[in-house]
């Protein structure tokens, strides 16, 4: 006798939530004490680095952030 399981599925509309940039420039900004504009500039430019070569794109706000957060930890630690 062969038992055959269904599993009903419901479809579910998951859409990530937009990641609130202005709220990260200004968030890192603060931390590093460093110009909005410099850190806006920085993340735009990773941001769309790590677009060109990303098949998955979900983590690409997190990988910007920690590529950005390092950089200007370098850049504090490096005397001007």
């Amino acid at each position: 006798m062969d038992v055959f399981v269904t599993m009903r599925r419901d479809p579910v509309a998951v859409q990530p939530q937009p990641v609130k940039w202005q709220g990260l420039v200004q968030a890192l900004a603060e931390e590093f004490s460093c110009p909005f504009s410099k850190v806006e500039q920085m993340l735009s430019s990773e941001r769309h680095q790590l677009e060109q070569g990303a098949r998955i794109k979900d983590f690409i706000p997190v990988l910007a952030v920690k590529q950005v957060r390092d950089q200007l930890r370098r850049s504090r630690q490096t005397p001007a």
